[in-house]
């Protein structure tokens, strides 16, 4: 909805506000949704849960 200029007098502020770029909010949407992503990761118990058979190797024989 465009705002008509006789009333943008009255409001200097939202005036000289301008929205942001597509670029610039999708580059902040990444960025907190990588953090986000990366706290979730990182605070999660990891458990294998995967079967297999093999053999447990030491490459260091004091071990």
């Amino acid at each position: 909805m465009p705002h008509a200029p006789d009333r943008m007098v009255h409001f200097p502020t939202l005036a000289a506000m301008r929205p942001p770029s597509i670029a610039k909010a999708v580059a902040w949407m990444l960025l907190i949704g990588i953090g986000i992503a990366a706290a979730i990761l990182a605070l999660a118990p990891w458990v294998q849960t995967a079967s297999g058979k093999g053999q447990v190797v030491s490459l260091d024989p004091s071990d």
